[in-house]
């Protein structure tokens, strides 16, 4: 009797001794991968996404622009998430800007998207003829309806064709500021 009171003691304290022992070790392991995996995670992709589509919609419903991409792959340390082939779509009351490129960056933490490579807008009014801008960088700011670039630029519409190296287009006012080096070419139709 006295051999089994004793064991039923020792089994006892050798729980209570080694219970906190062992949930030390199992937490601390895991606390430990996890703390790896966040490691690798905030160093390099934390999602990415294949021919993804992102729509916006205006308090009335309708849609106010779109964003496609053959890929994006999001970088949580840089806060930004870089794009392929990103094309923009903005819809206006009377005109549909579209804008595309190679490569581009949406930043998280900004309404600010930068197009790289092969950059072409394009402004499509309801009642005019379109307008098409090319260059090889360019910084939309979607809230505020500003695009900008300190490279060259060229703007196509009809036969007329303007270049420049830099410009500030306000979409809300429609007026576009040309920095500097502005040449241009305007064909008139006789009628």
């Amino acid at each position: 009797m006295l051999s089994s009171t004793r064991n039923r003691i020792q089994l006892i304290a050798a729980v209570v001794l080694l219970t906190p022992l062992f949930l030390y070790w199992a937490f601390s392991d895991s606390d430990q991968k996890s703390d790896q995996a966040a490691a690798v995670v905030s160093s390099g992709v934390d999602y990415f996404m294949r021919d993804t589509t992102a729509r916006e919609f205006g308090t009335d419903g309708r849609l106010v622009q779109r964003l496609h991409a053959t890929s994006l792959e999001h970088y949580p340390k840089q806060l930004q998430a870089q794009l392929a082939k990103p094309e923009i779509t903005v819809f206006k009351a009377n005109a549909k800007i579209s804008a595309q490129s190679e490569k581009g960056t949406l930043f998280d933490n900004e309404d600010k998207l930068l197009l790289e490579e092969a950059v072409t807008v394009t402004h499509n009014p309801a009642d005019n003829d379109s307008t098409q801008l090319d260059t090889s960088r360019l910084t939309l700011h979607h809230k505020r309806g500003i695009a900008e670039t300190s490279a060259p630029v060229t703007f196509r519409s009809g036969q007329s064709i303007t270049t420049a190296t830099g410009m500030t287009v306000d979409y809300n006012t429609q007026i576009s500021e040309l920095h500097s080096n502005v040449e241009g070419t305007f064909h008139v139709d006789k009628k």
